[in-house]
């Protein structure tokens, strides 16, 4: 019983040995197929991060470009300031007037400020007649296709030959 014990045990120990070896061998092919997958999720990493960082690279320069606008819109808006009777013409009212225009009629917000400080200079001094002439200048610009300094210039040759004739 001693020795039949014994190869039993060898035999058993074996089929043991066998098994746990036939294991590891599938742990091990486990473990290739998780390491191939980092590797590939490395992959799509460094590929989504070269993405990621040309897509903030567009963000800031975008950011930067809204910026710029912003701040030239500011100083447009602060020249229509010192030429506007805060009492005839709020700046408040401008600058919605300002976005109104610029989004209905897609143009630069900029150059509706700029529109707004020249029929100042020309007159329309109060909030309806300053809207009135910038309206009309920013549809003929859109309308005739030429910039909106060229319309304002154009309409208010307009408006004094009418003045005049009266």
């Amino acid at each position: 019983m001693g020795i039949g014990f014994a190869i039993s045990a060898k035999n058993a120990s074996k089929a043991t040995f066998e098994e746990v070896q036939k294991d590891l061998g599938a742990t091990e092919k486990k473990s290739e197929d998780v390491s191939e997958g980092f590797e590939k999720l490395g992959e799509s990493m460094k590929e989504g991060g070269i993405v990621v960082a040309a897509a903030g690279g567009a963000l800031l320069a975008t950011l930067a470009v809204g910026a710029v606008k912003a701040h030239e819109v500011a100083e447009a808006l602060k020249l229509v300031g010192t030429r506007a009777d805060e009492s005839l013409l709020p700046l408040e009212a401008v600058q919605k007037s300002v976005l109104a225009l610029s989004n209905q009629y897609g143009t630069s917000q900029t150059d509706e400020a700029k529109a707004y400080y020249d029929a100042i200079g020309l007159g329309a001094n109060d909030e309806a007649s300053s809207l009135a002439l910038v309206t009309a200048a920013t549809q003929l610009s859109v309308g005739a296709h030429i910039d909106l300094k060229t319309a304002m210039d154009t309409a208010a040759q307009a408006a004094r030959a009418y003045a005049e004739r009266r």
